[in-house]
């Protein structure tokens, strides 16, 4: 029996309910694979009309990788509360905060071991 058995596996979840809506998150690792061809590049998309979330995460740790999904979660609990206004580029360095401290407060607490 091998050490790598007894190693956690990273926490990649391929789905999340929000509000009632199921979504599937998807892990790239190519740019153009999460973002549109002449969109910036982005580590995290979420499209609300076909409810899946893409995620890039070449040469990214695990806890970086969460940030992400946790950021993109958020940017759909917003859309479904109808404060459509945070899912904008003026508002994302608020969502990105929020969604650092929240990662961070479920690690803190030992709720989330990423």
């Amino acid at each position: 029996m091998t050490a790598d058995k007894f190693l956690p596996k990273p926490f990649r979840p391929d789905h999340i309910n929000i509000c009632g809506c199921n979504y599937t998150i998807t892990y790239h690792d190519n740019f153009h694979e999460v973002n549109g061809e002449g969109e910036r590049d982005l580590y995290g998309k979420i499209n609300h009309q076909t409810c899946t979330i893409k995620i890039y995460d070449r040469n990214r740790d695990e806890g970086a990788v969460f940030e992400v999904v946790v950021h993109e979660m958020l940017h759909g609990i917003f859309d479904k509360i109808g404060m459509q206004e945070m899912n904008s580029n003026d508002n994302e360095e608020i969502v990105e905060r929020i969604g650092v401290a929240l990662s961070d407060t479920l690690r803190r607490n030992s709720w989330l071991r990423v």
